[in-house]
């Protein structure tokens, strides 16, 4: 015999009101602890120089993987496609360092002006690591720069006029670099003029002479962050000038000058103790012309010594190897040293300038993961919702149902109608009070799934 359609219907929805719930559960419990749980985000970061109006475009690509509050390098490889605001569009491709970092240079056809947009992809990711506007003026990215150096000159009133300085801004320990001293006198150099200097701190040559534009040269090896030179002059048949200079030195620096040059010019990069790594940023007034890491090796004299191959560079304008122990070249002990590829000599000053971030990936993929979130978590309480409410729905239908059929027996077996109404309406099964119970049930899922989301 064919079970009736009817009673199909009904074991159909016992089995929905028994099903419901727990789908409901277990949907919510999916999307809240799997699919919709927060994810580690691929992020890329863009540090550098000025884009307006430069003639390279020279970059430190770092490429992070960040979950919460932890982030660590992430290697393999990226790919940087840069479009300028000529239209004018620049690739690069390379592999990523141990650190997760790459140095990217590009040159554009002609000086850049205007923003320039940059995006950065990995395998590692399907989204872009990095895809931003950047814009940098060479103003607001050297305002933050140090300056080292400075002439210090000798106060008598009449006769020879000393003055001295750091021949590139500053000294570092204990690494070996010369003092430049200028004799004047009534504004003309001082030819031939025999200088001593006396060090406290720091080994020093003891004599010199002045060459034909009036200036002499004193090789020191600090010992001593507070050393000081005082210098003497004692010309034929003149008074006796003495000059006492405080020599300004950066403490823990690392020390960089040019070698092999010319030709294939190349950054020796001592730290004055054993580390195995330095940052490097060659930099003009206007501009940051190229960077890189240098891996370091134990010197045997206690500290460490590597090289960076440079690229080629300018010679018409004055350069700066911006050297520092940290990646974005902000440690207080960072030094601009200054360098020259066309050979001259006059002294100058630091440029101590770091690197500025020009773009930041993190904080966008972390809004990409948190909206994809939002929405497996939305889409869940949706069902979570809908589920309920048909549960709701199917138990009031089954009330309804049972109460009719208690009622038939009631009246098959004979009892008045005054009976079978206060019997039927009795009890837990009024329909009312069920469904008030499935949305007091529904309620109090979705307090816990709000917490679930706010958390």
């Amino acid at each position: 015999m064919r079970e009736a359609p009817q009673t199909r219907l009904a074991v159909l929805e016992r089995r929905l009101i028994a099903a419901l719930p727990g789908a409901a559960v277990v949907v919510v419990a999916f999307s809240v602890l799997v699919v919709g749980r927060p994810r580690p985000v691929v992020a890329a970061r863009l540090r550098g120089g000025p884009t307006e109006g430069a003639r390279w475009l020279s970059f430190r690509l770092e490429l992070v993987q960040r979950f919460g509050d932890t982030e660590r390098p992430l290697g393999g490889s990226a790919a940087v496609d840069v479009r300028l605001g000529t239209g004018e569009t620049l690739a690069w491709k390379g592999g990523l360092d141990a650190e997760g970092a790459a140095e990217v240079r590009l040159e554009p056809r002609a000086k850049v002006t205007g923003p320039v947009r940059v995006r950065v992809t990995t395998d590692a990711s399907r989204e872009p690591a990095l895809d931003a506007s950047v814009s940098l003026g060479a103003q607001s990215w050297s305002r933050g720069a140090r300056r080292s150096g400075g002439w210090v000159q000798s106060r008598n009133a009449t006769g020879i006029t000393l003055r001295a300085r750091a021949e590139r801004g500053a000294f570092a320990v204990p690494f070996q670099d010369a003092l430049v001293v200028d004799a004047e006198e009534l504004g003309r150099p001082v030819a031939g003029l025999a200088l001593e200097a006396v060090a406290d701190g720091a080994e020093c040559t003891r004599s010199a002479l002045t060459d034909s534009r009036g200036r002499a040269r004193f090789v020191l090896r600090l010992r001593e962050h507070g050393a000081d030179v005082v210098l003497h002059a004692h010309p034929p048949g003149g008074e006796a000038v003495e000059l006492p200079v405080e020599l300004p030195v950066v403490p823990g620096a690392l020390f960089a000058r040019l070698v092999g040059c010319p030709g294939a010019c190349r950054l020796e990069v001592t730290s004055p103790i054993v580390r195995s790594r330095a940052y490097v940023a060659i930099v003009s007034g206007t501009e940051r012309l190229a960077g890189g890491a240098v891996d370091l090796a134990p010197d045997g004299a206690g500290g460490a010594r590597g090289v960076l191959p440079l690229p080629a560079l300018p010679r018409d304008t004055p350069l700066w190897a911006v050297v520092s122990s940290e990646p974005d070249l902000g440690s207080p002990s960072r030094v601009g040293w200054p360098i020259s590829t066309s050979g001259d000599d006059e002294p100058r000053d630091t440029f101590d300038v770091a690197d500025a971030l020009l773009a930041d990936g993190v904080g966008a993929a972390l809004a990409r993961d948190l909206a994809r979130v939002r929405r497996v978590r939305a889409l869940a309480a949706a069902s979570a919702a809908l589920s309920l409410v048909l549960t709701a729905v199917l138990v009031a239908r089954r009330a309804r149902a049972a109460r009719r059929v208690l009622e038939s027996h009631l009246e098959h077996e004979g009892a008045d109608q005054e009976t079978t109404s206060k019997v039927a309406g009795s009890g837990d099964g009024s329909p009312v009070l069920v469904v008030a119970a499935v949305l007091s049930l529904l309620f109090a899922a979705g307090l816990l799934f709000v917490f679930a989301t706010w958390r």
